[in-house]
């Protein structure tokens, strides 16, 4: 992470070039914690009969009341600085303490960890920014031009519907001429658990303006979602020390999934596993959000894995240059699933200024408001469907396939669109006044539907013109057909199996026909899901 000193250097660049501009000072009206910082689990079910609960009960029926510690700092006492709940529901606890600068770190948590009920201990590990700043106010956005992003707009003719991309990072300047009305309600500080949401390091705004930099203002730059409805949500989860942790990150995710969110961006990242934050990521996938983060910028140093981006749920980004060749910068690992551009990427930073600057920090943002304009496009759209679309219509470079430098490949976001589009409205349905049958569900992947007749069928009418399964892109499903020992029962099953957590919808015409040459009166389609 960088030091408060480059920031500050940074900031004088920027006012050497605008002119005056005065920045806001962080507040520390607290004391810097100095003691180490852990990550606890336990599983609060059984927190009732553990030695845990039961220690911190007749500690508190010694002291003749019961106090408001929770049961790890009635047993630490003086030797935990500061606790706070990360997460709690579904039997699991989740808690950060930061101990007394005094105690051994690895022997209390070896001690802890024997405690019955408790699942994890490990330590609160600090994340870095993914950026390496450049040249101040480039002169355009090379990107845009290069992959057709003005050409995608015009596509889309700024047809949409909401969209919210949470961005997990330093903050954001709410007033920034190129954000405002950008930004969704509900932003919230994890670091000082508060709503302010001062971007002191400027990243966090530099993000969000890759994303959804207004477009046509007249003003600055334009993030790639145009004039889609497509918001920010901002997550801070630095404090006012400038420090990130997974702690606050994880407390961000739980915060996203519960405001149903539809993708988190995470521009930072840490060396080490983390058990805690691994979950929380799950969480998030479990609920149905894509999480998209920067694979890494330290290729020339070993290539280090880095999470939350090699973790197998996330959409890790790596980055290319100008040339379209993986950046210097840019890990190299079995984990990277895409390559955006990263290089040179001019955006917003705070008090209406801009910045050209480079990392996977950048790149990630632009392959995730990719996706976010197709979610836009298709709400009905999975994660899983919006991968493969971008998988589909990526640039292979590097050895045939997926590889550890790109990935799938560069990501397309016009192709991507057209793609879409044409799965939309290219593949042609008859045109009927369907009667709408109620949804089903199934948890069956190779589910064989019957539709009962009462008329005796005749079997050449069944063919995929008269009888259609479509996914949610609207791209044909290939099944067979089957007709009962009396002819009136159709039996439809997949060539394939269906995908679990996908939409489909059957439709049958009133082209279908009796064995007496006699037409289905009304059209029928039925949506399903596979659980």
């Amino acid at each position: 992470m960088r030091r408060h000193w480059i920031l500050a250097m940074i900031f004088v660049m920027i006012s050497l070039c605008l002119g005056t501009v005065a920045f806001a000072e962080k507040e520390n009206s607290e004391d810097e914690p100095t003691g180490e910082r852990l990550i606890v689990i336990y599983e609060s079910d059984k927190l009732e009969n553990s030695v845990i609960q039961k220690f911190a009960k007749n500690a508190a029926e010694s002291e003749g009341s019961i106090d408001k510690k929770t049961p790890l700092e009635r047993i630490s006492g003086d030797m935990i600085q500061s606790q706070e709940v990360v997460f709690d529901k579904k039997g699991i606890r989740t808690e950060q303490i930061t101990l007394d600068k005094s105690v051994d770190a690895d022997e209390y948590i070896e001690n802890l960890k024997k405690q019955d009920g408790v699942e994890l201990v490990e330590k609160d590990y600090e994340l870095e920014y993914l950026d390496d700043v450049s040249d101040p106010y480039y002169e355009n956005q090379w990107y845009l031009a290069q992959y057709q992003i003005k050409k995608l707009w015009d596509r889309v003719d700024s047809r949409g519907e909401d969209v919210v991309v949470a961005v997990i990072d330093s903050g954001i300047d709410e007033y920034h001429e190129d954000l405002v009305g950008r930004i969704a309600n509900g932003g919230y500080n994890f670091g000082d658990r508060n709503d302010s949401l001062t971007d002191y390091a400027g990243h966090g705004t530099a993000v969000s303006g890759v994303i959804s930099a207004t477009v046509d203002n007249g003003k600055g730059i334009a993030g790639i979602a145009g004039d889609l409805p497509i918001k920010i949500l901002p997550l801070k989860v630095e404090d006012i020390w400038g420090r990130m942790y997974v702690s606050y990150a994880i407390a961000a995710i739980d915060y996203a999934i519960e405001k149903d969110v539809d993708i988190i961006n995470i521009s930072s990242g840490v060396s080490q596993y983390s058990y805690a934050y691994h979950r929380a990521i799950q969480r998030a996938n479990d609920a149905g959000i894509m999480v998209f983060a920067s694979a890494g910028n330290f290729r020339q140093k070993g290539n280090p894995l880095f999470y939350p981006a090699a973790y197998e749920e996330s959409i890790s980004v790596g980055s290319v240059s100008e040339q379209q060749s993986v950046s210097y910068f840019s890990e190299s690992n079995e984990f990277v699933d895409f390559v955006g551009p990263g290089e040179e990427i001019l955006t917003t930073k705070p008090y209406d200024s801009y910045e050209s600057t480079s990392g996977t920090s950048f790149s990630s943002p632009f392959v995730a408001g990719a996706a976010a304009i197709l979610k836009s496009l298709n709400s009905d759209l999975s994660s899983f469907e919006i991968r493969e679309l971008l998988a589909e219509t990526a640039i292979d470079l590097g050895d045939k396939g997926k590889d550890d430098d790109y990935g799938y490949g560069l990501v397309q976001p016009l192709k991507a669109v057209e793609q879409l589009i044409q799965n939309l409205e290219g593949a042609e349905l008859p045109d009927e006044k369907w009667q709408i049958w109620d949804s089903k569900t199934t948890s069956d992947i190779n589910k064989v539907w019957q539709v009962k007749f009462n008329q005796v069928l005749e079997m050449s009418s069944l063919n995929d013109t008269t009888i259609l399964v479509r996914d949610a892109l609207n791209r044909k499903f290939d099944v067979k057909f089957a007709l009962s020992e009396d002819k009136k029962t159709l039996k439809i099953t997949p060539v394939k199996s269906y995908e679990s957590g996908e939409n489909y919808t059957l439709y049958i015409s009133t082209k279908v026909k009796s064995k007496d040459g006699k037409f289905l009166k009304e059209p029928i389609k039925m949506t399903f899901n596979v659980d």
